[in-house]
């Protein structure tokens, strides 16, 4: 088992406070791990722990393979929501010798990344099979059960649910494609398709879950019906590898990183070329991408801040620049109170 997840990282996979001291050809081990799926019946750990470095930087973690029967390891095994069993592992001066270090000393986070990513897709993997049984069920069932006479799935409420389900299918499907691609590819867009494919079933995912819970009525929550139980897994995955609001705040963020980096060169192109037209255009997403910076480096207080300029800009620099600015103030706040706003 993989014993990453400690009770102060939250989803920061860097955020290791386990520590592993150098004592001549061993390491000593001291922390404590949160939630380690299968914990209490594997035979061997991984634990990534800190060799060097502050609690959440990148550089200085080290992996180890430690056997669950050493010394002053315990762990605390429970079950979860969906049936599975997890524990809490503790290490208090576990001593393993260097060869249990995989790769190299305080370069394990790329690897500790990328085996995240894979199992985050995996996990998505089966959220979308989940998804489409659920949804198949739902239409059959009302099919059969019959209400006033006739088939509940005639009444069109329940067919806008359905097709509701039948959509967020479809687009689970062709994310998770997208980003398998991208994946097996090495594409840059890597890390972007995995956090959409996440964000989408753990959101979308739990709505659609609910709907095949509400259509089966109260049947749909009894532990006979096997509606109860996919939706129990479907709800735990949502939480498993970073939920929705985790994976869409890295989405704001890689998106904040690409608008900035490329409006500033543009607007510069713009503005040497003449076009001042072009230019006051170009000046409205330059000045949205100085927004997203203070939003992200100051919260609401930068948002604030940011319509507060463009308001005194306008006011200075004609109706033309009005416009702009004022559309400008719009968009900021449209686009925080859609997504940021979301994930406070």
């Amino acid at each position: 088992s993989l014993a990453f997840n400690e009770p102060q990282a939250r989803y920061r996979l860097a955020s290791i406070a386990t520590t592993a001291t150098r004592d001549g050809d061993d390491w000593i081990l001291n922390g404590r791990k949160g939630f380690v799926l299968n914990g209490g019946t594997s035979n061997l750990l991984i634990v990534p722990a800190r060799t060097s470095g502050d609690t959440d930087d990148e550089r200085g973690i080290t992996l180890f393979a430690v056997a669950a029967d050493s010394g002053g390891l315990a762990c605390n095994a429970y079950a979860t929501i969906d049936g599975l069993r997890a524990a809490e592992v503790t290490l208090d001066e576990v001593r393993v010798s260097h060869d249990t270090v995989l790769g190299e000393t305080d370069n394990g986070f790329p690897d500790l990344d990328a085996t995240i990513d894979e199992a985050t897709l995996a996990i998505c993997a089966e959220a979308v099979g989940i998804m489409q049984v659920l949804k198949d069920k739902t239409v059959e069932y009302s099919k059969d059960r019959s209400q006033f006479g006739v088939p509940i799935g005639s009444f069109q409420e329940l067919q806008h649910r359905m097709v509701d389900m039948l959509m967020a299918c479809e687009q689970a499907q062709s994310l998770l494609m997208w980003a398998v691609m991208a994946s097996e590819s090495g594409s840059a867009d890597n890390k972007r398709a995995v956090s959409s494919i996440k964000y989408l079933v753990s959101s979308a995912g739990r709505a659609l879950g609910e709907d095949a819970i509400q259509i089966h009525g109260g049947m749909g929550v009894t532990w006979e019906l096997d509606v109860a139980h996919y939706f129990k897994r479907l709800t735990a995955i949502g939480t498993l590898l970073g939920d929705a609001d985790w994976h869409l705040d890295k989405l704001a963020s890689s998106s904040q990183q690409a608008l900035t980096g490329a409006m500033f060169p543009l607007a510069m192109v713009v503005f040497f070329a003449g076009n001042q037209e072009l230019l006051w255009f170009t000046t409205l997403f330059v000045d949205l991408g100085c927004t997203l910076v203070l939003y992200r480096l100051f919260g609401k207080v930068g948002l604030q801040v940011a319509i507060a300029v463009a308001i005194i800009l306008a006011n200075l620099q004609g109706p033309k620049l009005t416009v702009i600015f004022g559309l400008q103030t719009s968009l900021g706040v449209i686009y925080y109170s859609s997504i940021f706003f979301a994930t406070d």
